[in-house]
């Protein structure tokens, strides 16, 4: 892979507390050892850059790079690293906290077991890390280091802050993987030689396509967690503004009936009325009820009750629905009786005024079920009922006509011995005499 500064800064970013992160990295950087006072610059200001636990990683980096060179005997590394790496570890054994501290320590005493850098350079980094241990001993420097080191982060914030420095490590070595995974493959994809060249070289990039695949999706993972987290977040903060604005509202609604009472005292201090005798509790609880007007008690009222009788038919219905009444039944024949002795029949005779005066109460009969069980009633007019009424009492009051007195004297004709026995008015006898 070509070289270029972003390419070497990429890599320092993505560099891992691993082995083989170290090894590979490493590597790369000692086959570009032309560029090695700009990769050496680069490794400081990344140094000074990155958080403590990533400190110790570009330590081992320096390490395995200038150790690797001495024993190719390539000084090109050393004589870059050696003007810059006293002041940068002293730095770093500062700022990092006493176990990552103490595998720096160990690093500097490999350097100077197996004389890495010069003397001066051994002896200064010697004194550096003394004097940081005095400093780390002094009650004064270890509070003021401890109060200023102190998470200030928010325990609700503590899995979104994993969550984003995790992504923050991982994306920038996904990306650096998956661009020399994708220039190996570019090189490859043109590859013509033996056999042999060819299956080492494919061997290779399946190696650098798997580990920008595995890299690659941890940055997915890593950012799914981050999402999640930032939702329950967001879920969390939702449901506390809904609480938080119903205090907005009782609040402005407090002040606001503080401001008219307020305005009702000077009112009355100014004019010198009297004051209205309420209290601030009694505007609140009037404030309240017109604001809740369904807190109030509801008026109690009679329930509602549906009649029993039907509304009567319509005159539509009227029309269309036919009487189910029907007629009375024609009285059946009975035996007149002599209007004075009340013994005797009259003969029923064909000249008689059609009178026919009723036996005796008659029994009553209820009318045929109409369709529907639905009975309707006459459809007579008042005046042929008023008329009726009135003849049946004009009939009451006629007098036995002359075809009844005739059928009388014949019932009596040649009965003188029978007659002899029975009294009658002499009125009586003159008209049957003149009827005879």
């Amino acid at each position: 892979m070509a070289y270029n500064p972003e390419t070497v800064n990429n890599k320092l970013t993505t560099l891992q507390e691993t082995q083989d992160s170290v090894c590979t990295v490493a590597s790369w950087i000692i086959y570009h050892r032309r560029h090695a006072q700009e990769i050496a610059s680069i490794w400081v200001t990344k140094l000074k850059e990155v958080p403590a636990h990533k400190k110790l990683n570009l330590i081992y980096l320096a390490n395995e790079v200038v150790q690797t060179s001495r024993n190719r005997k390539k000084e090109e590394f050393i004589n870059a690293f050696a003007p810059i790496i006293g002041g940068s570890t002293i730095s770093a054994y500062r700022e990092t906290p006493a176990p990552i501290a103490e595998k720096i320590r160990r690093v500097v005493q490999v350097w100077k077991e197996r004389s890495v850098f010069p003397e001066a350079v051994l002896k200064q980094i010697e004194v550096g890390l003394a004097a940081a241990d005095k400093d780390r001993t002094d009650p004064v420097r270890v509070a003021a280091a401890s109060s200023s080191s102190r998470p200030t982060i928010p325990s609700e914030l503590r899995e979104v802050v994993a969550a984003q420095t995790s992504v923050s490590t991982k994306v920038p070595q996904a990306t650096s993987l998956y661009k020399d995974a994708k220039a190996q493959f570019g090189e490859t994809s043109s590859m013509v030689g033996p056999a042999t060249v060819q299956a080492s070289q494919l061997a290779t990039l399946l190696k650098t396509l798997d580990a920008a695949h595995v890299a690659v999706q941890g940055a997915i993972n890593d950012r799914t967690t981050l999402i999640k987290a930032c939702q329950s977040i967001i879920e969390m903060n939702s449901t506390a503004i809904a609480g938080e604005q119903a205090f907005l509202e009782e609040l402005a609604s407090k002040r606001s009936v503080v401001a008219d009472r307020k305005a009702m005292v000077e009112h009355a201090l100014a004019t010198g009325t009297e004051l209205e005798q309420t209290t601030l509790a009694d505007s609140w609880a009037s404030a309240q009820e017109a604001a809740n007007p369904r807190s109030r008690t509801p008026e109690l009222r009679s329930p509602v009750v549906e009649e029993l009788t039907p509304p009567p038919p319509s005159a539509a219905e009227r029309a269309t629905v036919p009487s189910a009444t029907p007629a009375p039944a024609p009285a059946a024949p009975v035996k007149r009786l002599h209007p004075a002795h009340g013994q005797a029949a009259f003969p029923d005779s064909d000249d008689d005024d059609g009178y026919t005066p009723s036996a005796g109460p008659q029994q009553y009969a209820p009318p045929p079920a109409a369709n529907n069980g639905v009975v309707y009633t006459d459809k007579k007019t008042a005046e042929e009922k008023a008329q009726e009424l009135l003849n049946s009492l004009t009939a009451f009051q006629k007098p036995p006509s002359f075809g009844q007195l005739r059928g009388f004297n014949n019932a009596f004709a040649n009965t003188g011995d029978e007659m002899e026995g029975i009294s009658l008015d002499a009125d009586v006898m003159d008209l049957l005499k003149e009827e005879l």
